[in-house]
């Protein structure tokens, strides 16, 4: 089970809009790596405070930078600064992945991916028609400007 402090750090990586990619960046490390130890897979010594304080540099290198774009304040950290240009993350975190996160009910970044693609596939599935769409009988094509079916 990954130890407690992974989960802040995800819950904080949230907040501040970081991705794995980037703490690993800041480490120096293969994303790999990060993946492994915020999922409780690898546990270094040094990690927690590694991580804290690559994470908080990557937060004020972004305040430096100017702006702040989004993120609740924790009590912790401030909201992350300006993105890079062309640099986009898609849309924001739905509402419930949010409180999850913010309950502890999800603790490791695998945890928060596995809901963002389940929320996401079950969207998909909503926002897909019903009916299947209707096709001509076999050997008939739709050739036509109007659509009509053709033999």
């Amino acid at each position: 089970m990954p130890a407690q402090w992974t989960g802040e750090l995800v819950g904080k990586m949230h907040n501040a809009g970081v991705t794995g990619k980037e703490l690993a960046a800041q480490l120096g490390k293969n994303p790999k790596y990060i993946s492994q130890v915020l999922n409780g897979h690898y546990e270094p010594k040094k990690a927690e405070r590694e991580f804290n304080a690559a994470l908080s540099a990557i937060i004020e290198g972004r305040q430096e930078k100017g702006g702040l774009t989004h993120g609740k304040e924790t009590v912790s950290e401030t909201p992350a600064a300006g993105r890079r240009s062309g640099h986009h993350h898609g849309p924001s975190t739905p509402e419930e992945v949010k409180q999850a996160v913010f309950t502890g009910d999800i603790t490791t970044y695998k945890e928060y991916q596995e809901a963002l693609s389940q929320i996401k596939a079950e969207k998909e599935r909503a926002d897909r028609p019903s009916g299947r769409k209707k096709r001509p009988p076999c050997g008939w094509s739709t050739g036509t400007a109007s659509g009509s079916w053709n033999r």
